[in-house]
């Protein structure tokens, strides 16, 4: 079963893979090529541990998009009235677009914090191998949702996706990163 754009891949409470562990992740684009996203929920660090500003500006934080090509910048947003050219991927949610209009919209406090994310890098899969990690159980799969997407509070989404699927998944939202803790 191939996972389409849109959804949000919730790391497994136990994934111990220092890129992922406790990470979520937008899907941008699925095809028989692979998969594409980016990590909603964690803010690019520098080397000596500083958050990372697009353009030195504060109003501009990076996200740690993955792994993959760290020197590329990308991305998502919610306003394609202000930010032409952006592909869709929910209703509400756009892929890239007119990058001067968005630096634009930003530095003119025209859009908020929780209707654009920038990243560094990216999270990319090869045909069939992020079908593979799922069938692993290495993801929870969910419908994107803005307010998790764009949430102004990093720290808080994986517990806030995990909580929002109710039942079991509600519970393991607060079980400890190292089992042995438990």
């Amino acid at each position: 079963m191939q996972i389409p754009a849109g959804k949000l891949l919730i790391s497994d409470p136990f994934l111990q893979d220092p890129y992922f562990q406790r990470t979520v992740i937008f899907i941008c684009e699925s095809d028989e090529s692979g998969s594409l996203g980016f990590v909603v929920n964690k803010l690019f660090r520098d080397r000596r541990n500083k958050e990372f500003s697009i353009n030195g500006s504060d109003k501009i934080l990076a996200y740690y998009g993955g792994p993959v090509a760290p020197e590329t910048l990308h991305f998502i947003h919610s306003r394609p009235d202000l930010i032409e050219k952006g592909v869709p991927v929910t209703d509400n949610i756009f892929w890239s677009g007119d990058y001067d209009k968005a630096m634009f919209a930003v530095e003119n406090n025209l859009i908020k914090q929780t209707e654009i994310k920038f990243f560094l890098g990216y999270s990319g899969w090869d045909p069939r191998q992020l079908e593979d990690e799922c069938n692993e159980k290495t993801w929870i799969i969910q419908n994107a949702a803005p307010e998790l997407v764009f949430h102004s509070n990093p720290s808080a989404i994986w517990k806030m996706s995990m909580e929002r699927m109710g039942g079991e998944y509600k519970m393991m939202s607060n079980f400890p990163t190292d089992p042995q803790l438990n």
